[in-house]
């Protein structure tokens, strides 16, 4: 079971078409959604699962710019 979803707010932008998730105690953005793109994108802020080695991950590092 996933725990403090009571502290999980949103904030909307680009007409709605994209959603930003945070912790509203700790402020950390856990994930966000959105609609520019076919199909639609996601992307999640594996640092705040518990059990994954980041370590061992490939990762593809983007920038808020161009991305």
């Amino acid at each position: 079971m996933i725990s403090g979803q009571d502290y999980l707010k949103c904030n909307r932008f680009g007409a709605g078409a994209t959603e930003n998730f945070f912790c509203s105690n700790c402020g950390i953005h856990t994930h966000f959604y959105s609609t520019y793109t076919d199909p639609p994108h996601y992307a999640y802020n594996i640092a705040c699962c518990d059990d994954i080695d980041i370590e061992r991950l490939e990762v593809k590092y983007i920038d808020g710019k161009s991305f």
